[in-house]
């Protein structure tokens, strides 16, 4: 199992909702105005883009606005992305980015239990060991598990019994740039399968 604090920094990145960065940049390819292009297309804004006639306008803009800002593999890149975009999920995202001419694209979950359940970690990096994940720690700090009540017309907080212990988040990673969008919905199903205890209970939903 391969474990990393400290991932590169891609020269070009493209993360799991679309946006498109060179460097710390933020790209302006990266969003449309959609009235906008409803308007350019000579389609009226109802705020509906499902139609054909939508989706083709918008396909048609976002070439428009990225030929004129990424340069080829760039856009290559961003294509190969998308071709996933039916994994994505609350659970599972795409991402990834091009790092020194190479690209290579992620497709990742997240886990985040207290440090102190050692039996939970060590049960889980088994797992990730059997599906060759590879292991992003992301953070390490104090659990949060604090609230407010309201009675009789007083407010005060509430704290639960794990506030302020240390807690532990993760990603686990499989590369995918080489696979097509078949073989990954393979892979998620096995890869489901094989994390949903873990998921049940430690599971990070990103929406």
């Amino acid at each position: 199992m391969e474990t990393t604090k400290n991932l590169p920094r891609p020269d070009f990145f493209v993360s799991a909702i679309g946006e498109m960065f060179r460097g710390e940049e933020l790209l302006d390819c990266s969003y449309l105005t959609l009235p906008d292009v409803g308007k350019k297309a000579g389609l009226e804004w109802t705020g509906n883009i499902d139609s054909e006639e939508w989706k083709a306008a918008i396909k048609s803009a976002e070439d428009e606005k990225m030929a004129a800002e990424l340069i080829p593999t760039e856009i290559a890149f961003v294509r190969l992305r998308d071709s996933f975009d039916d994994v994505s999920s609350s659970r599972w995202r795409v991402y990834g980015g091009i790092y020194a001419g190479t690209p290579q694209l992620f497709l990742v979950t997240e886990f985040c239990e207290l440090i102190e359940d050692k039996e939970f970690w060590i049960e889980l990096y088994k797992t990730v060991e059997a599906l060759k994940a590879t292991v992003w720690v992301m953070r390490e700090d104090e659990h949060l598990d604090h609230s407010w009540k309201t009675d009789a017309g007083n407010t005060y907080e509430v704290f639960g019994p794990n506030h302020d212990k240390l807690e532990r988040q993760v990603e686990l990673s499989w590369r995918i740039e080489d696979k097509t969008p078949e073989e990954v919905r393979v892979l998620v199903t096995a890869l489901a399968e094989g994390t949903q205890k873990y998921w049940e209970r430690a599971g990070v939903s990103v929406l």
